[in-house]
């Protein structure tokens, strides 16, 4: 890994850490768990006198300029409360997002949710797969979707400064496309809650999911527009419209 993101990573985490203390804070409160913990201490008369901060990096993932780098953090807070010191233990799952090297995001979470949704979501296809075993998309479906929502905004959908890639994803959807991958969002193509894969929103992603897609929702390359069905015009024309111009937005 590109030793300027580390170091970059562990002046953040050194940073945070230090906000825990008072007499090392200073005037700037950055960190909202920070603020919550001390609001928290401060209600039940205590104080962190002492903090301690190590972090191992789990996973990263790579996406054009954009880097991904998924972390455990390990707090060790010496607590005081009236005549009494204690310690007490934290771990964070968190994940830093850096474009071009430069730390852009740094947030909570939550891992063990994001294992317990994805059981469920491996459950629901299971069953739905039991129960309609000859269900394939439906073209049609996907253009009344695409007439429906063309000019308005779907509520149930996140809404993208370049949405084209979404549209295009929800019309899939909405013609029976199976989503996979959920919660890695280098893999597969899902949307859920507040969370999707890059290859929902991302015409790049998109386009390469679907050529080297072996299951589920897949792509064939055509040589003109006249070789296309009702339903299918859709992906090509997006691949001519956005490629080059769409960044991954989280």
């Amino acid at each position: 890994m590109n030793p300027n993101i580390i170091s970059r990573l562990h002046q953040q985490i050194e940073t945070r850490n230090k906000q825990f203390v008072e007499e090392a804070r200073g005037d700037n409160l950055v960190d909202a768990i920070v603020l919550k913990k001390l609001a928290m201490n401060k209600k039940r008369g205590a104080e962190i006198v002492k903090s301690y901060v190590e972090g191992d990096i789990t996973r990263t993932s790579t996406f054009e300029d954009y880097q991904y780098v998924d972390y455990k953090q390990h707090n060790e807070y010496l607590i005081k409360i009236n005549d009494h010191v204690y310690m007490e233990e934290q771990i964070e799952y968190r994940r830093a997002t850096f474009f071009q090297d430069e730390l852009i995001n740094d947030e909570m979470i939550e891992v063990e949710e994001q294992e317990r949704e994805a059981i469920k979501v491996e459950e629901m296809l299971r069953e739905t797969s039991a129960d309609e075993p000859k269900r394939s998309y439906n073209r049609r479906e996907a253009v009344r979707y695409a007439e429906r929502w063309w000019d308005d905004y779907n509520p149930e959908y996140k809404k993208f400064t370049n949405n084209c890639t979404n549209f295009i994803s929800q019309c899939l959807h909405a013609g029976g496309a199976k989503m996979s991958g959920h919660p890695d969002r280098s893999k597969g193509w899902w949307f859920r809650s507040n969370n999707w894969s890059f290859s929902w929103s991302v015409a790049h992603a998109f386009r390469w999911y679907l050529s080297g897609s072996n299951a589920g929702l897949r792509g064939e390359e055509k040589e003109s527009a006249s070789e296309l069905e009702l339903g299918m015009s859709f992906v090509m024309i997006l691949m001519e419209m956005d490629v080059g111009s769409t960044q991954p937005l989280s």
